[in-house]
């Protein structure tokens, strides 16, 4: 993934805080979320939920080089989406491997649903490489389904 823009030091540390309670909460016996499809930073996203509330997603960058990525991750009781991205390659690889790629970190997205921005925030998305705290932005406006009306 290629470096996004800093978030600033108080939205930092909202995320970080987010971050922990994505990891703590328990998504075992979570119902199926409604799938998500985004216009990104990255290219076309699609993120698909599963009764426990796992997910699996993909995103196609469609600028600077192609690089297709995959998401595996959860969703809280709270619905915070998160997990890892991993790719092929990148331009900052891990010293470890994560699911066969040294290509991967952390992301989150809060507020993942909003579609109403007189109701809630739009959707904030963040990533980081490796096993650092996800600190750069990834830009998300919500789709319509492939083949939707």
């Amino acid at each position: 993934m290629p470096d996004g823009l800093a978030v600033r030091p108080r939205m930092k540390a909202k995320l970080v805080a987010a971050i922990a309670m994505f990891w703590l909460a328990a998504t075992a016996g979570a119902a199926r979320a409604e799938d998500l499809y985004y216009d990104s930073s990255f290219g076309p996203m699609e993120i698909h939920f599963y009764d426990g509330g796992s997910l699996h997603g993909r995103y196609q960058r469609t600028g600077g080089g192609q690089r297709p990525g995959r998401l595996v991750g959860g969703v809280s009781a709270g619905g915070i989406v998160g997990g890892y991205w991993l790719q092929a390659d990148s331009d900052h690889p891990c010293s470890h491997p994560r699911q066969g790629t040294k290509a991967w970190g952390h992301f989150t997205i809060l507020n993942a649903w909003g579609t109403n921005p007189n109701a809630a925030p739009a959707p904030l998305g963040v990533w980081g490489y490796c096993d650092e705290i996800p600190n750069r932005s990834w830009d998300l406006q919500q789709r319509k389904p492939p083949n939707s009306r």
